[in-house]
């Protein structure tokens, strides 16, 4: 009883503080990515470095587009055990590191868009789960679509919303479909940005502190 007092207690405090100072909407840039697999120069790196990016002449990076470079050298996809190897079944997977702790409420999607082979290695269906640490388990948001890019000119990004405000530090995109429809395809996307809100202090600190004092719980009981 004592351990969900202090929670219940820590949580309202969080409320509070969120209720009386406003968080500041922001454009996400990840400060890191990994995948379960990568080409030779298709690096999740790429999708988080703006490298194919170029200004559309709309007011913000997220209006930007991408080019349809022919090798993917500024793009992201899935790779096989050798050179002329196709990657192994679906699902696949590429996960973000935001840096810090936001409020997430959309995802911007630059859909692979490689010259000649596009709309096939274009992701079809992904799911989007969250974490709020920096190690530990994700948590499921939901399942989403992108609709395939063409080969030719540059595309712009797709926009997932609706992500809920739900507290992130991590992002995960598990792919388990490519629009080519085959289990076996070199799927991947060219950049991803993500919109949110910056946690003001000391709410972040206290946020921290109940996922700490959770997994404390957690352990105990188990």
């Amino acid at each position: 009883m004592k351990r969900f007092s202090v929670c219940a207690i820590a949580s309202l405090m969080v409320a509070s503080l969120l209720t009386a100072t406003s968080a500041l909407a922001v454009v996400i840039t990840p400060v890191a990515a990994t995948a379960s697999s990568e080409g030779a120069d298709q690096s999740p790196t790429n999708l988080i470095n703006m490298s194919g990016m170029v200004p559309s002449g709309g007011p913000g990076e997220l209006d930007d587009l991408h080019t349809n470079t022919p090798g993917a050298q500024t793009m992201w996809h899935v790779a096989g055990p050798g050179i002329f190897d196709p990657p192994p079944p679906f699902p696949h997977f590429v996960e973000f590191d935001l840096g810090g702790l936001f409020f997430l409420d959309a995802a911007h999607i630059w859909q692979m868009n490689q010259e000649t082979l596009a709309p096939d290695r274009g992701t079809n269906r992904f799911e989007i789960s969250v974490s709020p640490a920096a190690a530990g388990p994700f948590n499921l948001v939901g399942g989403f679509n992108l609709a395939a890019a063409g080969c030719a000119g540059d595309g712009p990004a797709q926009v997932i919303g609706g992500l809920g405000g739900v507290l992130a530090q991590r992002v995960r995109f598990d792919i388990l479909s490519a629009h080519s429809g085959l289990n076996e395809e070199f799927v991947g996307l060219s950049e991803v940005r993500f919109e949110g809100r910056v946690i003001p202090e000391p709410a972040g600190a206290l946020l921290l502190l109940l996922g700490v004092a959770a997994a404390a719980m957690r352990r105990v009981r188990g």
